[in-house]
């Protein structure tokens, strides 16, 4: 598959993960209880914050989508989280 397409793949799996996690979602109150347990900053990566979740996103998304060499996979990661911050920056906040 195209590192193109993965990326953008990979980009549309953090905002679902993401978006499952938001108040009045399927996980919101698995969220809430995981907060009250575990710190925030373990959590970022994982569902919390979408630039945050391209490490462990990107890794999984890495194996998934792409499967190339490994020498590029922190190159894959940090261009997820670039692309997960430009979409970010033109989104606008009310689709949030």
């Amino acid at each position: 598959m195209d590192i193109i397409f993965a990326l953008i793949l990979n980009s549309l799996m953090i905002f679902g993960v993401n978006a499952l996690f938001t108040e009045g979602m399927i996980f919101a109150k698995l969220r809430n209880k995981m907060l009250l347990k575990i710190k925030e900053n373990y959590l970022k990566p994982l569902f919390l914050c979408p630039p945050c979740m391209s490490s462990v996103w990107g890794l999984i998304g890495w194996f998934v989508f792409y499967n190339g060499s490994i020498i590029l996979l922190p190159f894959y990661c940090l261009s997820l989280c670039g692309l997960v911050i430009l979409i970010l920056n033109y989104m606008p906040n009310e689709s949030i």
